[in-house]
C-alpha cells in the first residue's frame, strides 16, 4: 500500500493591494494556508522535505489568491474575474459531490436504504463546501483591512495667457500701418590736414 506524507503551513502574510480598475493602492495582511502531499518512495524524510517545500509555495499562492478576492474600498471591484471565481467554485463543488456520492454509495451498500444514503451524501457534500478552502478564502478576503497609500498630486502648470488682438471683419478696413523704420545716424570721420614738409627742396631750373 502506498504511503504519503502531508504537510500544512499556516501564516499571516503581508501583501500589496492594487485595484486594476481605479488603481487604488495600499497594503494588507491575510491569513493563508498551504497544504501538500507527497508519496514516500524510498525515504520518508525526503518525502517530508518535498511536502514542506510544496506547502510553503502553496501558502504564498493562497495569500495571493485571497488578495485577488478582496473588494476595492473605493470601486468595490475584485481583482479576480468572475470566470476564474466560478471555475474554483466548480472544482470545489465537484470534489464535495464526489465525496458525498462515495459516502452515499457505501451507506447504500451497507443498509440498503436509498433515502438514508442520499441524505448522508448531501450532508457530507454540504459539510465539505462549508469548510472548504474557497469559503475560507472569501471569508478572509471580506475581513481584510487595507491601509491605503496616500496619493501625491502634482499641480498642473498653467499655460501662459496670450493677449488676444481684436480682428476687424470690415472688408474696407485700412491696411495695417507698416512697422517704424529705424534710422541709424552715421558719423563721418574728419579730414586730416596734410602737413607742409619743409625738407623737400624747391625745384631748380636747369640753364
Amino acid at each position: 500500500m502506498a504511503r504519503y506524507v502531508s504537510a500544512t503551513h499556516r501564516g499571516t502574510l503581508a501583501r500589496d493591494f492594487l485595484c486594476g480598475k481605479c488603481h487604488t493602492s495600499g497594503t494588507t495582511t491575510v491569513d493563508a494556508v498551504g497544504t501538500a502531499k507527497k508519496r514516500v518512495w524510498i525515504s520518508r524524510d525526503a518525502a517530508a522535505d518535498r511536502a514542506h517545500d510544496d506547502a510553503a509555495e502553496s501558502l504564498q499562492r493562497d495569500g495571493d489568491r485571497i488578495v485577488r478576492l478582496i473588494r476595492c474600498p473605493k470601486c468595490h471591484e475584485r481583482g479576480e474575474s468572475l470566470l476564474v471565481s466560478l471555475w474554483h467554485l466548480f472544482i470545489e463543488l465537484v470534489v464535495a459531490l464526489g465525496a458525498g456520492a462515495v459516502v452515499g454509495g457505501l451507506v447504500l451498500a451497507a443498509v440498503h436504504s436509498l433515502l438514508l444514503s442520499a441524505a448522508l451524501g448531501v450532508v457530507v457534500a454540504g459539510a465539505l463546501l462549508f469548510v472548504g478552502d474557497e469559503r475560507r478564502r472569501r471569508k478572509e478576503a471580506a475581513a481584510a483591512k487595507i491601509d491605503l497609500t496616500p496619493r501625491i498630486t502634482t499641480p498642473t502648470p498653467k499655460a501662459p495667457v496670450r493677449p488676444s488682438t481684436a480682428v476687424d471683419a470690415n472688408p474696407f478696413r485700412a491696411p495695417p500701418a507698416p512697422p517704424p523704420i529705424a534710422v541709424v545716424a552715421t558719423t563721418q570721420a574728419s579730414a586730416v590736414p596734410i602737413a607742409k614738409n619743409d625738407d623737400v627742396a624747391a625745384p631748380k631750373l636747369l640753364s
